[in-house]
């Protein structure tokens, strides 16, 4: 099994997803404060804008004592939040209701998070059966 935190995640995403954008204003500021391996994660993941859904940003932060909200899926009706304070447990919830604390530390959920995001958003390539001689077929999609 590989663990999570073992995972060159900016390695894969270069080769899976390309080099990314670069040399453009992201527009969202990394806030002072912000536990180290989040401030890393946003720092690498604003080149795929695609793993970044979903995940709250960077600017938007709310910067205060206690937990407060990273993410969230893509109904708005489950959330994640992070206790700023000790900058590794993560929590999740309901919308609006009590926060639970979440089995993963944050290097765990940022590659799940991440993970997810890529595979969810990843071209699909397929190939046909056929028979001898006939020419290969290949259907390309793009999610994203």
């Amino acid at each position: 099994m590989i663990r999570p935190e073992d995972l060159d995640l900016p390695g894969l995403l270069e080769e899976w997803c390309g080099p990314g954008l670069t040399g453009l204003d992201f527009g969202d500021e990394i806030p002072e404060g912000l536990p180290a391996r989040l401030s890393d994660w946003y720092r690498y993941a604003r080149r795929w804008p695609r793993i970044r859904e979903g995940m709250v940003d960077a600017g938007r932060v709310a910067m205060r004592t206690g937990i407060t909200k990273i993410a969230e899926d893509g109904t708005g009706d489950w959330e994640w939040g992070l206790d700023l304070d000790d900058g590794e447990t993560v929590y999740e919830r309901e919308y609006r209701k009590e926060w639970a604390e979440c089995p993963e530390p944050l290097p765990e959920f940022l590659t799940h998070f991440t993970l997810e995001n890529l595979t969810a958003t990843a071209s699909v390539q397929g190939s046909p059966t056929r028979s001898p001689g006939q020419r290969r077929m290949r259907s390309w999609h793009r999610w994203n």
